[in-house]
């Protein structure tokens, strides 16, 4: 019983090795001639690609060696490394270096000492105006004039603090609100420069000026 045994899986051990004597050459073959070379090809590619190709391209995931794959994904990540660290220097410029100093570093004056640099622009932040609190007939606006930069602060939010709601009209309709009910808030962005004067009762009044820099 056992040598019958042993007959049965000698045809297909010997087969087995017949393959694998066929698979293993043609492996080594593939790897060597296609595998490698363009593994090689494609490194060089990488390694002159921006870090926003690469990111295209990890995107499909396909490399030909995973050696490939690590070396993308570092030269990315150095890429992130090194902005952030960019935008640190630069902020720290501008909040304590002289006018020359940001000049020099590329940045540009906007308005009473605003500056901005193209790879650290200033966020839209909005400016703040208050209803503050007070009776029906004598309420105020804090504060009631502004001075705004187009792509700095020109978003312009009224918080109402006191206790009636309030429509916010400019005098010829270039902006306006909803109602803004007690303790909510309502925004509007100017984009065109220039001189508004709005309302939110005939006597409640504001002027804000817009600055294209």
């Amino acid at each position: 019983m056992g040598e019958n045994s042993l007959q049965f899986w000698i045809i297909p051990i010997i087969s087995l090795i017949i393959i694998m004597g066929i698979i293993f050459p043609y492996v080594l073959y593939y790897q060597n001639t296609v595998v490698y070379p363009n593994a090689t090809i494609e490194l060089d590619e990488i390694k002159k690609m921006s870090c926003v190709e690469i990111t295209a391209r990890n995107s499909i995931g396909s490399y030909w060696i995973p050696d490939n794959g690590k070396f993308a994904r570092d030269k990315v990540q150095d890429c992130k490394d090194a902005a952030i660290a960019l935008k640190k220097e630069l902020r720290t410029i501008r909040n304590n270096a002289t006018h020359q100093e940001k000049l020099d570093a590329g940045f540009t004056k906007l308005w009473f000492g605003v500056y901005d640099h193209p790879k650290l622009p200033f966020s839209i932040t909005p400016t703040q105006v208050i209803i503050l609190p007070g009776t029906m007939i004598n309420p105020e606006l804090f504060p009631k004039q502004l001075d705004v930069i187009i792509g700095y602060n020109n978003t312009i939010k009224w918080t109402n603090l006191d206790d009636t709601p309030y429509f916010i009209i400019a005098n010829h309709d270039e902006f306006g609100t909803g109602l803004i009910k007690p303790n909510e808030t309502s925004s509007f962005t100017i984009y065109e420069s220039g001189t508004y004067g709005y309302y939110a009762k005939p006597w409640l009044t504001g002027t804000i000026t817009v600055i294209d820099p």
